[in-house]
């Protein structure tokens, strides 16, 4: 019941003092794909890395590193980036190391996200 409480006199302060939160007094932690809202202007960002790996000028080895606090949007840029190397032809492959973290060989499960997701 506290927490209730607590939760209803945050939104309260929220909506008393300007804060948004998207429409439904929630903030999803889901990443946000092209399609959906850019709160964080991510969009162009995404855009340019994208055409900068799409390019010819620059070739491997590449290492792009995106940091940031939780909620800073790594997920939401990453997940732009991929929807637009899909729309325009390339085969970009999804693979969180966190969620593999546990297993003894990384290097296999990346080989394996290649394999399933790669080119056929």
């Amino acid at each position: 019941l506290a927490l209730c409480f607590y939760m209803f006199g945050l939104y309260r302060y929220v909506q008393v003092h300007g804060f948004s939160f998207g429409g439904a007094g929630v903030v999803s932690d889901a990443p946000a794909g092209l399609d959906g809202p850019d709160q964080l202007g991510l969009t162009p960002l995404a855009f340019s890395i994208s055409r900068f790996l799409r390019s010819e000028e620059g070739g491997p080895p590449l290492t792009i590193a995106v940091e940031g606090r939780w909620g800073s949007g790594k997920s939401s840029l990453m997940t732009k980036l991929f929807e637009d190397l899909e729309r325009r032809g390339s085969h970009p492959v999804w693979f969180n190391a966190w969620h593999h973290r546990s297993e003894e060989s990384l290097l296999a499960a990346l080989m394996q996200a290649i394999k399933s997701q790669g080119i056929p």
